[in-house]
Formats: structure tokens, C-alpha cells, sequence
């Protein structure tokens, strides 16, 4: 192991520990029902909604990499600090259920030691080649705005794509006040990799009886491995590049592990991290909203059957808990709005239904334009709008093009592996009533319904996969979770909190997918594209230095281009990729304006 990504990881663990402190007030009152592990999986996730909620907050008004940020984020740890104590000191001592706080099953080391290879091979991967085409083309300058501006007004004049709102962009530019500076972007995605990997962690050391029968474990273990493969297939791609695709796909799948474990428990702790984790996708991908709004059908629909919450402590402790998450995700879809509202000057831009009385207002006519071709290329790459958008002719290569991807099949592979868990188990029932925690068909139909609409949504928007795979890996993992789980407890050897035969095998299956390929995959990290030669950087990391090679991104040419106002900007020269840290625009238009003196006071367009 080379010194850079073990910094790359210990860099993910101190953002994780950031993340649950943060969220140590809700963890406390999470504990006397979760205990000591499920209360740390709750602080980490309500953590890293806080976390986002407030770099968009602060984003609004000062930029992200300075020194008023860092004292914000300071001033935050510790009000987040106080209130943990607050909690602790009015709940007092919580009792315990005398469960060990940690298993001694022994099993547990083989998957978390694959599960160790996944991270490493993840941190390697972030100092080489970037190569998400998204990244060059606006990712990268986003991130970058976010970094050295508060958010520009109209800056979706410059470049459509720079009005589209990524709540993690701004976490990656906070991450600039990090020792790794303007190379923060690299360790984002890798940061979302890292946190559902330690969600599985806590999970497998979780000593309380029962933690086997929840069949969120089992979604989240099934459907991680089967997006390792993917991941680690093109890590510069995925993994280096600040990719909303790879961020969106983890949260994604947490939010319906932890939706089938708040079905099956009625525990309120995880109706909570249910409904953070959903908001927390959805400030990622616009159209995860959809899935957002059915997670809050479908525990409303829950509770009137009568599953009513377990009490985490207090009645009193369990609704604050539950508000606080649903406050936390309102709260990020209004700064959302009014980042929208600024940079573009609609809401939910590209989109043109809600316009905002503003002087920088992107003309709808070129909102448009990004929306028709965003969903045209996502249904067929070889034609434009006036074709696609208008006939259904693209549906069957669609289809063929869309089952070959990698999620997809996955996907389908998982559903598969579920119908026949599902008749196994029946089978296994016959002649004898033995209880079960998952609760038959009701369940199964109520936690696949987010699932289905964050489909529908893909679908019917623009369905490239990638703006959907976690959806698609739930729609196989959630029945095959829940299958597991109901021959685990038909299963004769799934006694006390034990895994079983059922739960070695679901989980020693990440062993067995990713460290072969995590093996073979290793050496695509170190590869370049043709004529880039890695730079050695280094990065003061407290008092070590840490020495890197690093591939850099592209540095395509860019002319200078002069506006009628007088002010020069960027215009890429043989490509749309602008790249580089400048006011750069992939194509002409004499129609832009600044709105003052500099970048900071925004632009707008004429006539």
C-alpha cells in the first residue's frame, strides 16, 4: 500500500467521524431502540444531510473554499456537539436489552476485509485519469465557481449546464479547505463509496439479536455488490471524477435499505435515516424527488394500517427524531430552490414551468434547448429532439442497448435470484406456522413502490441508466432482500442473532465479486490516456507530506473571446469541454452579459 491512498482513506474516515458528530444528537436518541452501532449508522446519516444542507447554505452567500466557510463549519461542529450533550444529559443512562453491543460471530472478517480492498482500490483510483466526459464539460467549473464565488446569478447564461443543481458539487468545494485544495473534487464520489460501504460495516459488527433479520441489511449488501463491479470497471469514470451518478446510486440504494428495514422493525430511527437518505439523493439527481415523495407515501400509508412506530426512548424522542429528518430534507429541497432561482432563474431548471421574476432569467427558449437534448441523447444518441422527442421509434434499440448495461442486468439478475428465494421459502413453510419479521406480500408492494416511481420518472425524463442505477438495482435487490430474510427465518440453523447459512452467503458473495475483480481492475487506475504524462504533486497532510502522481485533466485550448460589452470570456476550441478554472462558454453568443464589474456579480443575456 502506497502512502497517498492511505491518506485518500484516512481523509473519508476523518469526513465520516465530521459526518457523525454532526449527528450525534439524533444517534442519542436513537439509542435506547438501535443501541450502540444502529445509533452511529444514524448519526452518520443524518449527519451527512446536515453536512449538505449546510455547504448549500453557506454557498449562498460566501464562497465555499475561505476562511468565513471553515469558521461556519466550526461554529457548526459545535453547536451539533452541544446538542448531543443537551440529549444525553436529559435521556440520562439508556437501559440496555442485554445484546453485546458487538458480534463475536467470526464470519464477519471475511466480507469486511473485501470490503477494506473496495476502499483501497476506490482511493487509488482518485489520482488517475479522469474521464467522465460530464466532468470536462461542467462538473469540474461547478465545482470550482462553488469554490471561489458565493452563487453567481444567471451563471446559466455562460454555460445551460452550470444551472444544473448538484447538491454534492458544493461538498466537493468545500472540500477545497482540505489539504488536497483544488484536487478535492477527485475524493467526492469516493466519499459517498466509502460511506454505504461503512453502513455494511456496522451493520455485520452489530451484536444485538436480530440485527439478521432485518432485510435492509440484505438489500444494502446484495445491491453494493453488485454495483462494485461496475464501479471498479471504470474507476475514472466513476470513482475519480466527481460523478452525481455514482453519489446518486449509493444514497439511492441506502434510502431503500434502510425504507425496508423501517417497514419490517416499525422503528422510528429508521423511518428517520428513510427519509434523510431520500432527501439526500434527491438534492443529488432532480428526479429522485419522484421517489422522495413516494418514501413519504408509503410510511404515511404504513402508519394508517396501524404499524404503529416503536418508541425510540420516548414517544416524545421518536417524533423529534422523525421531524428532524423530514425538516433536514425540506429544508435542502428550499436551498435547492434558491440556488436554482439564482443560477439559472427558474426552478428545477432546465425545466420552464416556474419562472423567477429576475434580470438574469436564461431564456427559455435555450432552457429548453438543454432539456430536449438531455432527454433526445438519453433515448438515442444518433438522432436530435425533433425526432426523438416526437415518435417512439427509439424504443426498441432502447430497450436492447439499456439490458446490456452493467446495472441493468444486475438489476434484473437480482429480481430473478428474489422470485425464487421468494417460492423457496413458501415451500419451506408448508405444514408448519412459523412467525416471520418481514411480513409477507404488504411489505414487499409498499417498499418497492419509491422504486418503481424513481423508474417511471427515469423513464418517462431521459432514461440513460446512469441517471437511475440505484432504482435499478433496487428493483431486483428489495424482493431479494426480503426473500432472504424470510428463509433465514425458515432456516434451521438462524437461532439468536447467528447469520446462518443465509447470511454467509449473501455477504461472503461481495467477497468472492470484488476481490477478483478488485484485483484485476487494480492496475486500470495507473493507466493514461495516450500522450498525458502524471505530475508529481504534494500535499502537506498535517505534519506529513504526501508525495502523489497524478494524472492531470485535459487542458484543451481556449481562445479569448470578447463580448460586446467590452468583457472577455472563454471559448473552447474544438470542443465543448472548457475544463480549465476560467469565464469559458463551448459556444458563441454575442447575446451574454456580465451584470457588473466581474464574474461575481453574475450574467444575463440580451434581447
Amino acid at each position: 500500500m502506497n502512502a497517498p491512498s492511505l491518506a485518500v482513506l484516512l481523509t473519508w474516515a476523518l469526513a465520516l467521524g465530521w459526518f457523525c458528530l454532526l449527528g450525534a444528537w439524533a444517534g442519542a436518541l436513537a439509542r435506547p431502540a438501535t443501541g450502540v452501532v444502529g445509533a452511529v449508522r444514524v448519526s452518520l446519516w443524518l449527519g451527512f444531510g446536515l453536512a449538505t444542507a449546510f455547504v448549500l447554505a453557506v454557498g449562498l452567500v460566501q464562497p465555499l473554499r475561505s476562511t468565513a466557510a471553515v469558521v461556519a463549519a466550526a461554529v457548526l461542529t459545535v453547536l451539533a456537539a452541544a446538542a448531543w450533550l443537551l440529549v444525553r444529559r436529559r435521556r440520562g443512562a439508556s437501559p440496555g436489552d442485554g445484546s453485546r453491543a458487538l458480534t463475536r460471530s467470526w464470519w464477519v472478517v471475511v466480507p469486511i476485509l473485501a470490503l477494506l480492498v473496495v476502499a483501497y482500490l476506490a482511493a487509488h483510483a482518485v489520482f488517475g485519469p479522469v474521464t467522465n466526459y460530464d466532468t470536462g464539460l461542467y462538473h469540474l467549473n461547478a465545482i470550482q465557481y462553488a469554490q471561489d464565488y458565493r452563487t453567481i446569478p444567471g451563471l446559466a447564461n455562460l454555460h445551460t449546464r452550470l444551472g444544473t443543481n448538484v447538491s454534492a458539487f458544493n461538498l466537493a468545494a468545500f472540500g477545497a479547505n482540505t489539504p488536497w485544495g483544488a484536487d478535492a473534487f477527485r475524493l467526492v464520489a469516493g466519499l459517498f463509496v466509502m460511506a454505504g460501504l461503512a453502513d455494511v460495516v456496522l451493520r455485520m459488527v452489530d451484536g444485538r439479536a436480530g440485527t439478521w433479520r432485518r432485510p435492509g441489511t440484505y438489500v444494502l449488501v446484495l445491491a453494493l455488490t453488485a454495483a462494485v463491479p461496475g464501479l471498479l470497471h471504470a474507476p475514472g469514470y466513476r470513482l475519480a471524477s466527481p460523478s452525481p451518478d455514482t453519489m446518486a446510486m449509493i444514497v439511492t440504494i441506502v434510502a431503500g435499505a434502510y425504507l425496508v428495514d423501517a417497514l419490517v422493525s416499525r422503528q422510528r430511527a429508521w423511518v428517520a435515516v428513510a427519509v434523510a437518505t431520500a432527501g439526500l439523493a434527491a438534492s443529488i439527481r432532480t428526479q429522485v424527488w419522484v421517489a422522495f415523495a413516494a418514501t413519504l407515501l408509503v410510511l404515511v400509508v404504513s402508519a394508517l394500517r396501524g404499524r404503529r412506530g416503536s418508541a425510540i426512548g420516548s414517544a416524545a424522542g421518536s417524533r423529534t427524531l422523525v421531524a428532524a429528518a423530514l425538516a433536514l430534507s425540506v429544508v435542502s429541497g428550499v436551498l435547492l430552490a434558491v440556488r436554482d432561482a439564482i443560477l439559472s432563474g427558474w426552478l428545477l431548471f432546465p425545466a420552464t414551468y416556474v419562472p423567477v421574476p429576475v434580470d438574469w432569467r436564461v431564456p427559455e427558449a435555450a432552457a429548453q434547448s438543454t432539456r430536449d437534448w438531455i432527454l433526445s441523447w438519453a433515448r438515442d444518441t444518433t438522432a436530435g429532439p425533433e425526432k426523438t422527442l416526437t415518435s417512439w421509434y427509439w424504443l426498441g434499440s432502447w430497450a436492447s442497448r439499456t439490458v446490456a448495461d452493467w446495472w441493468v442486468a444486475a438489476g434484473l439478475g437480482l429480481l430473478a435470484v428474489g422470485v425464487v428465494a421468494w417460492v423457496v421459502s413458501i415451500l419451506a413453510s408448508r405444514g408448519r406456522v412459523r412467525p416471520t419479521a418481514v411480513g409477507g406480500w404488504p411489505v414487499l408492494v409498499l417498499a418497492v413502490i419509491p422504486t418503481v416511481a424513481g423508474v417511471a420518472a427515469w423513464f418517462f425524463t431521459a432514461p440513460d441508466p446512469r441517471f437511475a442505477w440505484g432504482s435499478l438495482l433496487l428493483v431486483g435487490a428489495i424482493p431479494a432482500g426480503l426473500a432472504c430474510v424470510r428463509l433465514y427465518d425458515r432456516w434451521p440453523a438462524a437461532e439468536g442473532s447467528s447469520p446462518g447459512v443465509v447470511g454467509v452467503v449473501a455477504t461472503g458473495l461481495l467477497a468472492l465479486v470484488a476481490v477478483p475483480l478488485g484485483v484485476m481492475q487494480a492496475r486500470s487506475a495507473d493507466e493514461t490516456p495516450p500522450n498525458t504524462v502524471a505530475e508529481i504533486r504534494t500535499y502537506d497532510v498535517g505534519p506529513v507530506t504526501v508525495v502523489a502522481s497524478v494524472v492531470p485533466v485535459p487542458r484543451p485550448p481556449i481562445d479569448a473571446y470578447t463580448l460586446p460589452d467590452g468583457n472577455q470570456v472563454g471559448l473552447t476550441n474544438g470542443g465543448d469541454q472548457c475544463w480549465a478554472f476560467v469565464p469559458c462558454m463551448p459556444y458563441a453568443n454575442d447575446a451574454l452579459r456580465f451584470r457588473g464589474d466581474g464574474v461575481a456579480d453574475g450574467f444575463t443575456t440580451t434581447g
